[in-house]
């Protein structure tokens, strides 16, 4: 896989058709092939796609932007001594209303080569390469104290029999003492402002979840029913099981599940509740697509 090249001048027609988008809250005229919590992964060209690009938070402070891209692209580095990372450029331009608009772009993968597609085209097995492949991933990154990984199943591809992770924009970054070191940024916009001690400490166990090889096996083996992969639930927990001292069990993941969809109706109204405030108390651009990552409906 190499970079693609995608000129500055692409990036500011995304952005227009993006800001479009968002003033109807509605995706047509974007081609989405991601839903995030409050994001999209869209590729470009519309008509002839070869790159995917996935917009950031933007600010109109600038130092603030290049800052979190600085934390992102150590983040990249250092997970990729560790899991093949898919090529990455992090890139920035200036909106008509003088915001810094950072992307991330990288090349389009084929949508057979997802793991999410791969194993919903194959018969569930508890040896399957991709299960395997995942389980070592995610227990590597665990034995280490610097970094965590987001390990959902869709968060990755299988190119040239190795696994290859496409979700390198959450930096999961522990300080020297082994604590969660978080850092909102631009994201901060996205929520009340009264809200963000709570989003600090839910992305301080979010964290220390995704840095740790037993939850980082949980979380993957919940994002097989987020995916509607029911059947392969068993045979990953066979596979997951392998290096741990205490089992995961199908009981305990199922619950969880449900919890994570309830957690996430109470985020998306907190999220609605702040656009409503920036967009007609303030009068200002929210300038997050809020959606329903479960159903990908835009809310």
């Amino acid at each position: 896989m190499q970079q693609v090249q995608v000129s500055d001048e692409q990036l500011h027609d995304v952005e227009r058709s993006y800001r479009r988008a968002l003033d109807a809250r509605s995706i047509d005229g974007l081609n989405v092939i991601g839903y995030g919590e409050i994001g999209l992964a869209i590729a470009i060209p519309t008509d002839a796609p070869r790159a995917v690009v996935k917009r950031m938070a933007a600010s109109p402070d600038a130092a603030m932007v290049s800052d979190y891209a600085a934390r992102m692209d150590a983040y990249q580095r250092h997970l990729a001594e560790h899991v093949r990372i898919i090529p990455t450029d992090q890139r920035s331009i200036v909106d008509d209303q003088g915001w810094t608009v950072p992307y991330m772009i990288q090349p389009l993968i084929d949508s057979t080569d997802l793991c999410e597609n791969i194993l919903a085209e194959a018969r569930p097995d508890d040896e399957h390469p991709v299960l395997v492949a995942l389980r070592d991933v995610v227990e590597r990154v665990g034995a280490i104290t610097e970094i965590g990984l987001d390990s959902q199943v869709s968060n990755f591809a299988w190119v040239d029999d190795e696994l290859v992770c496409l979700d390198v924009g959450s930096p999961l970054v522990f300080d020297a003492h082994g604590e969660p070191d978080i850092e909102i940024g631009p994201y901060q916009r996205a929520m009340p402002a009264v809200l963000n001690p709570v989003l600090r400490r839910v992305l301080i166990d979010l964290t220390n979840r995704m840095g740790n090889t037993r939850e980082g096996l949980r979380h993957a083996a919940t994002s097989l029913l987020r995916l509607e992969l029911d059947d392969w639930l068993a045979p990953a927990l066979t596979t997951f099981n392998t290096v741990l001292d205490e089992p995961l069990e199908e009981a305990d993941i199922r619950n969880g599940f449900s919890g994570i969809k309830r957690e996430m109706k109470v985020v998306k109204s907190f999220a609605r509740v702040q656009r409503a405030w920036v967009t007609r108390v303030r009068r200002q651009p929210y300038d997050f697509f809020i959606t329903d990552s479960f159903t990908k409906e835009i809310l």
